[in-house]
Order: C-alpha cells, then sequence, then structure tokens
C-alpha cells in the first residue's frame, strides 16, 4: 500500500505542522549543571536561572519544576528579582501554564519591588481577557448545540482551542472526509511518529509500554493496519487500568453504580463508564471509548477474531489520536 504524503493535500500542510508535537532538544551535560546550580547557594541560583534564560529559545519542559520552586517566596529575594526580571525583559518563549503560574506567584511577592517588576506583564495580558472570556463562552456554549455533539471528532481533546474551531469550521462546510484524511496523513508523518513517541518516554506510566507502542505506531505510519488496530486496542485497554491503579482503582475492585448496583469492576467498559476515570476523561472522549471503540462491532471482533477484515486506516488513526488523548491524561498521574 502506497503511503500518503503531505504533497497530496497540499492544503493541509500548516495544519499538519500544528499536530506535531515538538520538544526543545536539551544538552544533557548542560542541563545537569543548571540542575545543580538551581539546588546551590544564592549566587548559584542566579546563576542558574540566567544559563536557562540564555541558552534556550524556549524554556524546555524539565525545567518547569525548578522554575517553579525558584519563584516560591522561600527564595532569597534576589533570586526571585532575577527571575521576574527575565520573565519581563527576555525573549525566551515560556510554555503558557508555566508563564501564567510564574507571573501569579511572583505577582503575590511580599516584596513589592518584585510585584512592581511583572505588574506590566499581568496589565499586558488582561487586555485581551475580555476577548478572551467571550471566546471560551463561546465554545462552551457551542459545545452545547446539536452541531459539536454529533460532530465526529468532538473527543480530541487534546486539541488547543483554535485547531479545535478551525475542525468545526470544516465540519460546518461539510469537509468531514478532509478531515479525516488530514488526520491520516498527520497520524502517518515521520515527524509525529518520531516526536510521538519521544513524548511518550517521558510519562511514567506510558514507558513500560514503549517498546510495543513503537511497534504499534510504526505499522501504522507503513500501512500494516492489520498490526497497529490489535496492538493499539490492547494497550489502550492496559493503559486505562493503569491510569485507574493510579487513581486507586484495580481489576476487581467493588463499585457501586449509578444504578445502585454492587458489582466488581473487571472489564474496561465498566471502569470507564462507572468510575472516575470518566470524568478523568471528560464527556466526549470517554463516551468516544465507550460507544466507538469498546464494541461487539469493533472491539470484540477483532481481539475475539470474529472479524478477519477490520484493517483499515481511518481505525487506526482513531486508535493513534486515542493514544495521543491519552497520553495528555497520562502525563497528570
Amino acid at each position: 500500500m502506497q503511503k500518503q504524503t503531505s504533497q497530496k493535500y497540499p492544503i493541509h500542510e500548516e495544519s499538519l505542522r500544528k499536530f506535531l508535537i515538538q520538544k526543545e532538544p536539551i544538552d544533557e551535560e548542560l542541563w545537569e549543571k543548571i540542575k545543580e546550580k538551581g539546588n546551590g547557594k544564592k549566587e548559584e541560583r542566579e546563576s542558574a536561572i540566567t544559563l536557562i534564560f540564555s541558552n534556550y529559545r524556549k524554556v524546555p519542559i524539565e525545567a518547569d519544576d525548578l522554575l517553579r520552586n525558584l519563584a516560591s517566596q522561600e527564595q532569597p529575594m534576589n533570586v526571585r528579582e532575577r527571575l521576574a526580571i527575565r520573565i519581563s525583559k527576555d525573549k525566551t518563549k515560556i510554555p503558557a501554564s508555566l508563564y501564567f503560574d510564574l507571573i501569579e506567584t511572583l505577582s503575590r511577592d511580599p516584596e513589592a519591588k518584585i510585584r512592581e517588576i511583572v505588574l506590566p506583564e499581568i496589565q499586558e495580558w488582561l487586555k485581551p481577557l475580555t476577548e478572551m472570556q467571550k471566546t471560551l463562552k463561546a465554545i462552551k456554549d457551542f459545545q452545547q448545540k446539536p452541531i459539536y455533539k454529533e460532530f465526529e471528532f468532538n473527543w480530541l481533546t487534546f486539541l488547543t482551542l483554535d485547531q479545535m474551531l478551525t475542525l468545526l469550521g470544516m465540519h460546518k462546510k461539510g469537509k468531514d472526509e478532509e478531515i479525516k484524511k488530514m488526520l491520516m496523513i498527520v497520524t502517518r508523518n515521520e515527524s509525529f511518529f518520531k516526536n510521538f513517541l519521544k513524548d511518550l518516554s517521558g510519562i511514567p506510566i506510558f514507558k513500560p509500554r514503549l517498546r510495543v507502542l513503537k511497534e504499534g505506531l510504526r505499522a501504522h505510519v507503513d500501512g500494516r493496519f492489520a498490526l497497529s488496530i490489535p496492538c493499539m486496542l490492547a494497550q489502550i485497554e492496559g493503559i486505562l487500568w493503569d491510569i485507574a491503579y493510579k487513581k486507586g482503582f484495580a481489576v476487581g475492585t467493588t463499585i457501586i453504580t449509578s444504578k445502585g448496583k454492587q458489582v466488581s469492576v473487571k472489564g474496561a467498559y465498566l471502569l470507564v463508564d462507572q468510575t472516575p476515570l470518566y470524568d478523568l476523561m471528560t464527556d466526549y472522549l470517554a463516551e468516544f471509548f465507550l460507544q466507538k471503540i469498546y464494541t461487539h462491532k469493533f472491539r470484540h471482533s477483532v481481539l475475539h477474531g470474529r472479524n478477519p477484515n477490520y484493517d483499515n486506516a481511518e481505525d487506526s488513526m482513531k486508535l493513534v489520536m486515542l493514544l495521543r488523548a491519552l497520553s495528555e491524561i497520562g502525563k497528570n498521574c
């Protein structure tokens, strides 16, 4: 089977790039030096901040905990001040969640001097707040409309608001088939494959499965869907159990269902449908798994060998996207 390429659908090249997982490369030797200084004396901690903002175009995710710690009120004033200055004046890109956390912490600093340094940042970000609130309200309202509820890919919970709105716009124009083609191109792209594996390798709950997941994802990229589909089906269920275990649920755990019955959780359907895992996944992702994946027509017929003609690109792509969504949940386990 011939591989699909982005050249075949050039109109979606920009959309394809948005989906790729990108991670700033880390100089291991430099990073060890930064960590050592970040836990050293006052002057060394200041030096760690300088090294981070001087050596990276984008603050690496490995620096999240270190920078949050250096912003805390337990740190010497000069350390907090150095961080406030670098955040406010430097052109190094900072991930949004980390940026807002640091700004919020420093804006509550007991030293007026530090609060004044980050005040312009807060004022700058408050300007579009009203528009942002309007957008979020519009999204929330839109999610209640039939067109969103019936959208086939409303369960792609890892997408940004802009990306989801783009897909919804295409859906409203009747371009569902183009959306599927785009997602199939994205998930079979070599850059996506490499970046996704790299991302998974940094998530502890995924590490034991990395070797098998690599084989399943490789089969998907190569168009060997007869191998990718059962591989990912099995691993996805295992991952759901791993996540549940971290939240206190194991095979055989006794629960009281929404109908008041006492049952033992032994299958993935009940695990997702009747435990806190449902809320963790959110409605749309959980319902996608329950109604489209864990069914007699799909999951059971494939894994029980009842359907020998299950191999197709679309179902394989959806399992990759489901795996991608679960990886976001796994990061918090």
